[in-house]
């Protein structure tokens, strides 16, 4: 298996496992969407996601989750205006922290810069996404004190969960090897060289033509 195969693979795998957490972690909040709101449970999947699979991957699961959640279970609501928010906001927080994962791939700590931009650039597009909503009449009110409201202030306690966990597994799968860019120690056996095999089979030949003597 070469590595730029493995690489891709460990992405793939990594966004399906995201994935399937996006649609399951949200059934921990029974359904309060107040609960939902502060906790943000689909937020940190993606987040992980971008952080080691890229912003491609990340960008993918964080937009498509959210939509799929909405057809399957009914959550987020209602799907207009709530879940197209939502996975614009997902789209934006998977990307960042994948275009922004070379910076923290080397400097490990300069992840806890890289989170902070992919969140407010993910919360900016969530909240634009909301207002042109607002102008097509899918929204009754919105503005700015309802978006700093519903995107920093209630959900302070997803955030705070997001910086330790987010960082805390990305690093777990650095150290665990786990990581799509982590480097396979492989133990090749080397040929032994050419003169090596010459000593050895004169040596051999010498043995087998030597008699013995009384």
């Amino acid at each position: 298996m070469s590595a730029g195969f493995r690489k891709n693979l460990l992405k793939i795998c990594y966004g399906g496992v995201c994935f399937a957490l996006c649609l399951v972690l949200p059934f921990l909040t029974a359904g309060n969407s107040e609960l939902g709101g502060m906790l943000s449970p689909m937020h940190l999947p993606v987040l992980i996601c971008g952080g080691v699979s890229g912003p491609i991957i990340g960008g993918v699961v964080g937009f498509f989750a959210p939509i799929l959640r909405g057809v399957m279970f009914g959550s987020p609501a209602p799907f207009i205006p709530r879940a197209l928010a939502m996975a614009v906001e997902l789209f934006g927080y998977g990307v960042m922290m994948g275009l922004l994962r070379p910076i923290f791939k080397k400097k490990f700590y300069l992840i806890y810069a890289a989170l902070p931009a992919a969140l407010t650039v993910g919360k900016v597009m969530g909240g634009i996404t909301k207002a042109i909503l607002l102008s097509l009449g899918f929204l009754p009110k919105y503005g700015l004190g309802l978006f700093f409201t519903g995107y920093f202030v209630e959900c302070i306690p997803g955030i705070v969960i997001q910086f330790i966990l987010v960082p805390a597994v990305i690093y777990a799968l650095r150290r665990a090897k786990l990581d799509p860019d982590a480097r396979l120690r492989v133990k090749v056996a080397t040929a032994p060289s050419a003169e090596a095999c010459i000593e050895a089979s004169e040596g051999k030949t010498a043995d087998e033509t030597e008699m013995p003597t009384d």
